[in-house]
This record gives C-alpha cells, structure tokens and sequence, in this order.
C-alpha cells in the first residue's frame, strides 16, 4: 500500500516536471526562432513601451519608403514622357523648318505634325498602376480631352468658318492674307491652347500636382500636369500645324502658320527641358530621402533589438536542455509505470 501511494505521488510530480518543461520549450522555440523574447511585457515591465514606440517609428518609415516607391516609378514614367515629348516637339521644329520657302514641305509638315501629335498624345497618356501622370489630382481622367485626332480641330474649323464665312479648304481661303490669318489665330485659335479654353474644352487635369511625403517631417510634388505651358506650347504648336498647312490657304499665309509653331514648338522644348529638370530634381529628393529613411529604419530597428533580442547561442542551448530534460521525464515515467509490487514478491 505505501509502495504504491509513493508511485503515485512521483508520477504526479512527474507530470507536473513535464507540464512546466513543455511550457519553457514553447517559449524557448519561440525565442530561438524569433530571436525575440516570447513575451517582452512579462521580461521589460515598464520598460515594454520603449521598443513598442521604436518599433512603431520603423513601421512608419517603412512606410512611407513603400509611398516613395510609387512616387519614385511615377516620376520615372514622367521623365520618359517628357522626354518623349521633347523629341516629338524638335521633330516637329525640323520638319517646320524644312517646310519654310517649299511649297510641297508645307503638305509634308502637316503629315509630319500628325504623326507628331499622335506621339505627344500618347506620352500625355501615360498610366502608372491605372493612374494618369499628367493629370494632376484628376489621375482618374486622361489629362487631354481628345475627341478628334487634333485636339480641338473641329473647334479650330468651326471658329475658321465663323470668322471668314467659308471651310478652310475652301478656294476662297487663298484669299486669306498673313496678318488676317496672323490675328485670326492670335484671337481664335491661340487661347484653345494657352488661355482660358484650354480648362474649359481640353485640359481635364488639375493644376495642382500630387504631394507625397517623402519623410517624417517633408512633402515634396512628385507629378507634373498637362497643363505646364510647355507641354500646352507643344499640343498647339502640332495641332496649328496639322490642321492649317495642307489646305487651300496661300503660299504667304501658310508660311505665317509654320512661324507661329516655329516659335511655339522652339518655346516648347525649352519648357519642357525645365520640366525634366524639375523632375530630376524631385527624383534625387526622392533617393536622398530613401538612404536617410532607410538609416533611420535599421538604428529604430537595431535598438529595438538590443532591448528585446535574445542570445540565440544561449537560446539554443536552454531549447536542446529543455529537450533532454522532458525526454529525461518521459522516460522516468514510462519506468514507473512500468513498476509492479508483484516483481518484488517473487
């Protein structure tokens, strides 16, 4: 009878042994893996907050590094539309150039011009993850409301006809003289691209521009709108073009057109150059802003380490002596168990 209270009373406690083993080994296997304490509120007390409000500061840098990928892509995409721009307004200069004092360039420079405002179109519709980079805040909408192949060219015929009575393939637009032409376009044509028509009939971007921030405590414009003179000086400089050079209009007025679009498409590539600079600059803020952030994340993250980090040598250790330990356990008992009065009476 007392031989087998004794057995009972060690098996108990063996359990208990077991229980208390097997609850250090979670907590063992869980520090080994995370390299962490399992439960950092039980080890720091009052001290828990200072690796929280750490830990917090990288998971806010961390971020606003995920924001600055984006922006960094957009400004990316813009770089290669402006520039994509750019050479479509000098192609389009060159060929203007080339149609001056040729009578057949003229026909030549109004296909040339189309084939340029395709181009320009496209780069003004460039998409990043199904947004519009050149429409402000409007990244919604396409920055240009194009619903003809020129922009604005029904406008352009329409406000043709008002002014001389008849189509500008008409012969009697041959009758045009530069200076009434000169006007016309300066009255009519000029302020569809560089006043007020411009918002009111083909610009669907906002003029603002999208705001990132690119640190804790800086935001910096990280887009460019359609509606920058340069790239509005380009859209008119190829739609005047396409539009008024290969019609009935005389060899002297024609040459008025490609002046305008001359002066305006010059105008043009040196705004847009000042908008690739901008860019630029934005996108080296942008890259500076990263190295800092990216430093500030690894010193949060490391100190926040220092405090709740574990020796992984030392938890490794105490892991595989929990391990012998409730194998020891496991086997005492099996040997317990495995005990009979009856091998004793033999």
């Amino acid at each position: 009878m007392i031989s087998g209270i004794s057995t009972t009373v060690i098996q108990s406690a063996l359990l208990r042994s077991i229980q208390t083993t097997q609850r250090e080994m979670f907590v063992a296997q869980i520090e080994v893996q995370t390299g962490r304490y399992a439960d950092i509120a039980e080890r720091l007390g009052r001290g828990t907050s200072t690796p929280i409000a750490l830990l917090r500061e990288v998971n806010r840098i961390d971020s606003i590094l995920d924001t600055n990928k984006s922006a960094s892509t957009r400004l990316a995409a813009t770089q290669l539309a402006l520039g994509s721009v750019a050479s479509s307004t000098q192609s389009l200069f060159d060929s203007l150039a080339a149609a001056k004092g040729n009578a057949q360039g003229m026909a030549l420079a109004a296909q040339s011009a189309m084939s340029q405002l395709g181009a320009i179109g496209s780069a003004l519709s460039t998409t990043v993850s199904g947004q519009y980079i050149f429409s402000g805040l409007n990244t919604d909408q396409p920055p240009v409301n194009q619903t003809s192949p020129i922009p604005a060219g029904p406008a352009m015929d329409t406000a043709f006809i008002s002014r001389f009575g008849f189509a500008k393939t008409d012969a009697l637009a041959a009758s045009i003289t530069p200076s009434a032409f000169s006007a016309f376009v300066t009255t009519d044509i000029e302020p569809m691209f560089l006043g007020a028509g411009w918002s009111s009939t083909l610009s669907n971007a906002s003029d603002e521009a999208i705001v990132s921030r690119i640190t804790l405590a800086r935001t910096i414009e990280t887009s460019l709108s359609a509606n920058e003179t340069g790239l509005r000086q380009s859209l008119y400089a190829a739609a005047l073009s396409a539009n008024f050079l290969d019609t009935s209009l005389n060899q002297a007025t024609k040459e008025s057109v490609v002046n305008i679009a001359l002066q305006q498409s010059a105008s043009s590539v040196s705004a847009l150059a000042e908008l690739q600079g901008r860019a630029g600059f934005a996108q080296q803020q942008l890259s500076d802003a990263d190295v800092r952030l990216s430093a500030q994340s690894d010193l949060f993250a490391g100190m926040a380490e220092d405090i709740t980090g574990v020796d992984p040598h030392e938890a490794a250790v105490r892991l595989n002596e929990l391990v012998t330990r409730l194998e020891t356990s496991f086997a005492l008992t099996q040997k317990i168990q495995s005990l009979s009065i009856l091998d004793y009476l033999r």
